[in-house]
Parts: C-alpha cells; sequence; structure tokens
C-alpha cells in the first residue's frame, strides 16, 4: 500500500501546479515585468519616434525588465504580510535579485567590450559581412535603479488594488 499512497501525494502534488496561476507574487512579478517591457515600447517610441516591437524583447533598455522582474518578485514578498522582511524567501529573493543585477551591469558590460573587439574585426574582413552583431546587451546603472523603483511602484499599486484577488 505504500506504492499507493506514494503515488497520490505525488498526483496530488502534480496538480497542485495549477494552483501557481493564482500566486500573488508570481503574478505580481510576471505582470511588472510584462508592463515594463511596453513601458520600454513607449520610450522608444519617444526617442526613435517610431514603433519598434523588437524593444520588448531586447537587451539593455529603459527599464530593466530583468530588474523590475526581481525586484518586484523581492518586494512582493517584503511588503506580503504572509512572508515580510524577515522571510526565508525574502533572502532567496536577495541573492537571487544580487545575481540578476550584477549580471545585467558587470557580466553584460564585459560581453559589450568583447562585442565591440568583434564587431572591429567583422568590419575589417568583408568576408565576416554576414554577421550581425547586437548593439548592446548590457544595463546601466540609471536603467537598473529606474526598474528597481518601477518594481517597487508597482509593487505597491498592485497590492493595493490587488491585493486580495490571488493566494499564495
Amino acid at each position: 500500500m505504500e506504492i499507493g499512497n506514494n503515488f497520490n501525494i505525488l498526483l496530488k502534488q502534480i496538480l497542485s501546479f495549477f494552483s501557481a496561476f493564482n500566486n500573488r507574487v508570481l503574478i505580481l512579478a510576471t505582470t511588472a515585468q510584462i508592463f515594463s517591457m511596453i513601458v520600454k515600447v513607449i520610450i522608444n517610441i519617444i526617442k526613435n519616434k517610431k514603433l519598434s516591437l523588437k524593444v520588448m524583447t531586447s537587451y539593455g533598455g529603459m527599464p530593466s525588465s530583468h530588474t523590475v522582474f526581481v525586484a518586484s518578485f523581492l518586494f512582493g514578498i517584503a511588503l506580503d504580510p504572509e512572508y515580510g522582511w524577515t522571510s526565508p524567501f525574502f533572502a532567496i529573493g536577495i541573492v537571487v535579485a544580487a545575481i540578476v543585477l550584477i549580471d545585467a551591469i558587470k557580466f553584460r558590460g564585459t560581453v559589450d567590450r568583447i562585442n565591440d573587439c568583434l564587431k572591429e574585426i567583422v568590419s575589417k574582413n568583408p568576408e565576416y559581412s554576414y554577421i550581425k552583431l547586437p548593439k548592446y546587451i548590457a544595463h546601466t546603472v540609471p536603467e537598473i535603479i529606474v526598474g528597481v523603483i518601477f518594481a517597487f511602484l508597482y509593487t505597491f499599486i498592485f497590492y493595493l488594488f490587488f491585493y486580495n484577488f490571488f493566494t499564495n
């Protein structure tokens, strides 16, 4: 009977996956990122006077969607009365956010410098002209700061109006 009991436990756990779509913090982080990507398109329209939906999925840009995602996740845990600033989930969020933000600035900045060297090589060698290299993929510090501010404001507004619609 042990196998039958274990099967029921596993089945229940697998089916509980669908309750994740009602998870307040997950919905908060996901909608914050989507909204920040829309804002990125609007900023690009104002800046370049043309619509480009590619901006939504491109690296870099204002605000940093990666930052908005992890920061709204972090603020969502911190401001949620069920978890709060002292929760182990908040500690995990800090670690994940630190990794993502350091990656967005430092690691991708290094990749940008390598990319600049490759562009120079490609421009001097016509046989490599088919290679298309991205402009920039790193975020600037202001893009990260605006992403954190955006995430905090979005989280505050989300919890103000939608907190009771979702469970955790």
